[in-house]
């Protein structure tokens, strides 16, 4: 079928994320963020003195988004770009799933083999719930009853985090 080029950006588009008539994209680069609008006009990138980003999340007016090669997850609120550490230091974090009952982001730690959860309230990782994995964590969800769902790439593991906040793996095939 027919398509039509939105925008053309600096570096690869590695995620997507819809706030109104906005598409907010990470990309590869030290241009992490961008934005344009749904009809193509807006269209502008940030440059976030990051190395790219990877999986972006929205989180009331504040976009978030990981710079894995940074090790870095960052917050933008419309005009100043705020870098948190992540304690991982093999490649990521990839993906970020925002939980909404614990107020913050689970962090895939893809090449750490860890997710960690990062506090919006204390601005910090919370190594209190760290969960260990060989799964290699890529990316995930939060489900209706508060669970966090994880990808394990090049697995056929979910990895589960129920919402008490105990671990558990579960297979399934493919």
């Amino acid at each position: 079928g027919a398509f039509t080029v939105l925008a053309s950006t600096s570096g690869v588009v590695c995620s997507l994320v819809l706030s109104s008539s906005t598409i907010w994209f990470t990309q590869s680069g030290s241009n992490g963020l961008g934005k344009v609008n749904t009809d193509g006009t807006g269209f502008s990138e940030l440059a976030c003195s990051c190395s790219g980003g990877v999986f972006a999340a929205l989180q009331g007016s504040n976009i978030w988004f990981t710079s894995n090669q940074d090790h870095t997850l960052i917050k933008y609120d419309g005009s100043t770009f705020t870098s948190y550490p992540t304690g991982l230091s093999a490649d990521g974090p990839y993906g970020l799933t925002f939980d909404s009952t614990r107020n913050g982001f689970w962090l895939q730690g893809f090449g750490n083999n860890k997710i960690r959860f990062f506090s919006i309230a204390s601005d910090t990782i919370d190594s209190t719930q760290d969960v260990a994995t060989s799964k290699k964590p890529f990316q995930g969800f939060v489900d209706s009853l508060s669970n966090t769902w994880n990808m394990a790439l090049g697995s056929t593991d979910l990895i589960q985090i129920p919402a008490s906040v105990s671990t558990t793996t579960s297979s399934t095939s493919t």
